[in-house]
């Protein structure tokens, strides 16, 4: 019996749909890719065009969900083994909160960064160079193939007349061309980890590759724009169709699994008892201390030390404190606070509470804030810190709107049900802009420039074109 969707199950999807280090909405992404451009391709160079781009678009979403990855773990193997070289399972990113590399020997860290380069260089190389000539090659073979049949049925080789009109059907022959400082652990933590960086880093030297690599101009153009124009809507389309809709909804944006860690802690608060707007407001979002406060403590430094504030805290205080530094490994043997986490330590409402925010940080970023060997940024601990505030503020908010007079558990429950269905919604959304802009508008797009400027609408791969017709304007 088929099993219907829990709440939870939603969360962690959308998670995992929303992360950028997660290969989930990449992998949806390159299927709707593979069959759009596959389809367009068909629509308009037949069988020639459909072989190459199932071929093109099938091998490089292969290196790209596994290539990089698998070429890692090769590189990791032969360090350790050949090398004797440890800890390259630790991320080299740090910022003052965090620093998992902070033992790590330098031959290790610039053994990642050379290890890193050499797989993106390597993936640049193939999908560049080496496949557009295979994928050229096959297209060849099946071409000679084609004319040599013909000839034998023909008893002869083919008038000009009837080339050129096999050509314009896209039978015509090809036409080849011949073709350890602070920067190195920061951009080798992010070429590992982050699909944004994986992919800007190889798309220059691929794109530099397919254009030198191209059959003739018209091809070469194609690549440019379709290569350029299809980094927005791996990149950018998700996070700003998330951005605006949420914005249009006011919805607060906040990671699922956080909402539901949210919920959960809130309504324990609660009990059995129900509040008015005021008092749940009161409850959840005052009670902070004064700026001027954190910044005696913190005294223009971006951490301090836990043990710093033995003769500053009280004895309950100094106990908050000391669980509000779990939420991070210890740096040097020492336990430390952001500025962000004094503010919570000196405040009394519910949403400051050192265990939920550790649950709720460990649950957004998929246990990774408290991992030795893995690095989250201050910045991002931060903003999901912030994104709780925002749910709370959007609850208050909600109730508000629809006239309740007291807040009890059950709306709560079904508040965060609802934040959480919208957030699986809209990222859906996201994914539809950029399947639809990768798919179909790209393509569609790319022929458009070429039958503008030749005048034909024909795969260039194989197409004998007469000339461009703005070739003399």
């Amino acid at each position: 019996m088929l099993r219907i969707p829990q709440i939870q199950d939603i969360a962690k999807v959308t998670s995992k749909l929303q992360n950028s280090k997660s290969m989930l909405p990449i992998l949806l992404i390159e299927a709707a890719v593979i069959g759009g451009r596959s389809y367009q391709g068909y629509k308009r160079g037949g069988k020639d065009e459909l072989r190459e781009r199932v071929f093109e678009e099938s091998i490089t979403a292969a290196v790209w969900l596994g290539g990089i990855k698998g070429l890692n773990k090769l590189g990791d193997h032969f360090g350790k083994k050949y090398l004797k070289l440890d800890k390259l399972n630790y991320d080299v990113g740090k910022d003052a909160l965090r620093n998992p590399s902070l033992h790590m020997p330098d031959a290790t860290k610039v053994f990642k960064f050379s290890k890193i380069a050499a797989s993106v260089l390597l993936t640049t190389s193939f999908m560049g160079f080496i496949l557009p000539k295979i994928k050229q090659n096959m297209t060849k073979k099946v071409k000679e193939k084609e004319l040599a049949n013909y000839i034998k049925v023909l008893g002869r080789a083919p008038t000009m007349e009837e080339y050129v009109k096999n050509a314009r059907s896209g039978g015509g022959t090809l036409n080849f061309k011949g073709s350890a400082p602070a920067w190195l652990t920061t951009v080798s933590h992010n070429l590992e980890n982050h699909n944004i960086w994986r992919l800007v880093s190889t798309d220059a030297g691929i794109i530099t590759g397919r254009v030198k690599s191209s059959r003739n101009k018209y091809e070469a153009r194609e690549y440019a724009f379709r290569d350029i124009a299809s980094m927005y809507f791996y990149m950018g389309s998700l996070s700003h169709t998330l951005l605006a809709l949420n914005k249009a909804s006011k919805t607060a944006k906040i990671n699922p699994l956080a909402a539901l860690e949210t919920q959960k802690h809130i309504i324990k608060q609660m009990g059995e008892g129900k509040f008015s707007v005021k008092e749940l407001g009161e409850k959840l979002l005052q009670g902070k201390p004064s700026a001027e406060t954190v910044e005696n403590i913190m005294k223009k430094s971006k951490i301090v030390e836990l043990d710093t504030l033995k003769g500053i805290f009280d004895a309950e205080t100094f106990k908050k404190a000391f669980k509000m530094s779990r939420m991070q490994p210890m740096i040097n043997g020492k336990r430390v606070l952001s500025s962000v986490q004094i503010k919570d330590v000196l405040s009394n409402n519910w949403l400051s509470d050192p265990n939920y925010l550790n649950r709720m940080t460990i649950a957004a970023t998929d246990g990774l804030s408290v991992t030795n060997a893995k690095f989250v940024s201050k910045k991002e601990v931060e903003a999901i810190r912030q994104s709780a505030d925002n749910f709370a503020q959007n609850l208050l908010d909600f109730a508000r709107k629809k006239g309740v007079g007291q807040i009890d558990a059950e709306f709560v429950e079904n508040f965060a049900r609802r934040n959480i269905l919208k957030s699986a919604g809209f990222t859906a959304a996201g994914l539809v802009v950029a399947c639809f802009g990768l798919g179909y508008l790209v393509p569609k797009l790319q022929q458009f420039i070429t039958y503008k400027t030749t005048g034909e609408h024909a795969f260039p791969g194989t197409h004998a074109y007469n000339k461009d017709k703005h070739e003399n304007t």
